[in-house]
């Protein structure tokens, strides 16, 4: 019974060869799988990363702009107040003195009607 025995473990052995051989064959393949899953999910976050980074940089350059023109437009606007004070001011200084124009014409006027 012994070479019937050996004989049955030599025809095990490239059976047990070939389970191995498809078991590892099988890890890889489920490595490689997983390997393309992760490499994919980083290439998306990669992806995401930079399209963050990008619309950061155009919001960073927007605000610059749009605080440029606030700043200029503050600028005109302190400026136009000022001419308006200053209008003001020249209007209120017409303003006394055609009050006191009038005042002087009108008691000049009453002099010339009063009889003497």
């Amino acid at each position: 019974m012994a070479p019937n025995m050996e004989n049955s473990t030599k025809e095990q052995k490239p059976h047990k060869l070939r389970k191995e051989i498809k078991r590892l064959t099988e890890s890889r393949e489920k490595s490689k799988i997983k390997n393309r899953t992760k490499s994919s999910t980083i290439k998306n976050y990669q992806d995401r990363l930079r399209e963050v980074v990008e619309s950061r940089d155009n919001w960073k350059k927007r605000v610059k702009v749009e605080e440029r023109n606030t700043s200029q437009l503050e600028k005109e606007l302190r400026d136009r107040e000022k001419m308006l004070s200053r209008i003001s001011a020249e209007r209120d200084q017409f303003l006394r003195e055609f009050q006191e124009l009038k005042k002087r014409t009108s008691k000049f006027r009453q002099a010339q009607k009063m009889p003497r």
